[in-house]
């Protein structure tokens, strides 16, 4: 199984919403494929975290475990900004030419 990292994200805030007895069934859903993940990632007993499982008949919480910080389960990749050209323009132009130069060729 694979998870994105938006799907990630979207089961700790949901995981977030039920251990703070936030979840309301009415105005939010329950993401999808939260129960598979739940059940997968709890099967290893020797991990500390845990999520929480949520029964969406009885809508009874059952939390095994302290959560996961997000950031440690999904981190956001940060975009780096791109590296300052090193190249002065004149040098840029001769980099053009000898690039057309051996194109032709």
């Amino acid at each position: 199984h694979s998870f994105t990292v938006d799907q990630l994200r979207s089961f700790s805030r949901f995981d977030r919403l039920l251990r703070l007895d936030e979840f309301d069934a009415e105005t939010t859903t329950v993401p999808g494929g939260y129960t598979l993940f739940q059940s997968l990632w709890n099967m290893d007993a020797d991990c500390p975290y845990q999520f929480s499982s949520y029964d969406t008949v009885t809508g009874l919480v059952t939390t095994f475990g302290p959560a996961i910080p997000i950031d440690e389960l999904a981190p956001l990749i940060r975009e780096q900004p791109a590296p300052a050209n090193s190249l002065t323009p004149e040098q840029l132009d001769l980099v053009s030419g000898m690039l057309w130069a051996a194109a032709k060729r």
